[in-house]
């Protein structure tokens, strides 16, 4: 008897060892594995070249709103947000650029690149107001870059563009501008549209219209004008490190702004003679910039 006393004591730890932890301690660890970062994910910064007015960041980390200054770097999970009169530009991974117009809020929902792949991710939540986007050729047909907002998803490859959020009569609306490339947006409901050089769109909580407008010369003009910055810190970048080849991208930038500078020229004219000035043509649309 007090032999098999003794078996029992020493079969106890090993007993102790595989007995399996409680239901509360099993959730702990599937929570930590399911919020565990992937193998191979480098996570990246998006950085503040330029700011002015009043700028405000909301760091994940420590849970605190600051204030945001230029250099400054934040990672995916921090917000930036606009007051009146203010403005930021940010660079993200891969040279992509960003500007927030005034009495805009948005959150860098995704920030990271994977290792193995070359992936580059970079998803943002825009909340409210405005911000205009010049992004490179994504490096991998994986990479993603999307702009997400209360009614709407718009991903893009390599393209200038603007998405704009504001409420009408308490309903959510998004305008999404393209100046050049493809943007595919997609609505709640999973209705795909695309817009491409030139056009504009207005999707709502009602629903997205079945085909893009072509924006009238005032809206050209006043994208062109807000892209301007972001042409130029892309066009520092490549100095400081680019290949100095000519891209399609360059070639767009040049007929675009030879573009206003036409309309600048012809509404010059319309206001010395008081009439409209127009450039003859056999075809009608060789005087509309698309």
């Amino acid at each position: 008897m007090k032999l098999y006393a003794r078996f029992l004591l020493l079969l106890l730890p090993v007993t102790l060892l595989i007995v399996p932890p409680p239901a509360a301690a099993q959730n702990d660890v599937a929570s930590e594995v399911k919020n565990a970062t992937p193998s191979g994910v480098k996570k990246v910064e998006a950085t503040i070249r330029d700011l002015s007015g009043s700028v405000e960041a909301y760091l994940a980390k420590s849970g605190e709103w600051v204030k945001a200054a230029s250099g400054a770097k934040y990672l995916e999970k921090d917000a930036l947000s606009t007051d009146k009169k203010s403005s930021a530009l940010l660079e993200f991974q891969d040279s992509h650029f960003l500007k927030m117009k005034e009495n805009t809020e948005m959150t860098i929902r995704s920030l990271y690149k994977r290792a193995d792949t070359g992936d580059e991710t970079t998803e943002i939540d825009l909340k409210r107001g405005e911000i205009l986007n010049r992004v490179r050729q994504l490096p991998t047909q994986g990479s993603i870059y999307t702009i997400h907002t209360p009614t709407a998803t718009s991903s893009v490859r390599g393209t200038r563009f603007g998405v704009r959020v504001y409420q009408k009569d308490g309903t959510w609306i998004t305008v999404v501008e393209v100046m050049d490339g493809i943007v595919e947006v997609t609505d709640k409901v999973g209705k795909v549209l695309q817009i491409t050089e030139g056009e504009e769109t207005e999707i709502s909580e009602l629903g997205t219209p079945d085909k893009a407008e072509k924006m009238d010369r005032a809206s050209r003009r006043n994208l062109q004008n807000g892209m301007q910055p972001l042409d130029s810190a892309s066009a520092t970048g490549e100095e400081e490190g680019g290949t100095g080849e000519v891209s399609a991208g360059d070639l767009t930038e040049f007929v675009d702004s030879v573009e206003v500078q036409v309309d600048q020229t012809l509404e010059g004219l319309e206001t010395e003679t008081g009439e409209p000035a127009r450039i003859d043509s056999d075809d009608d649309n060789d005087s509309e910039l698309f």
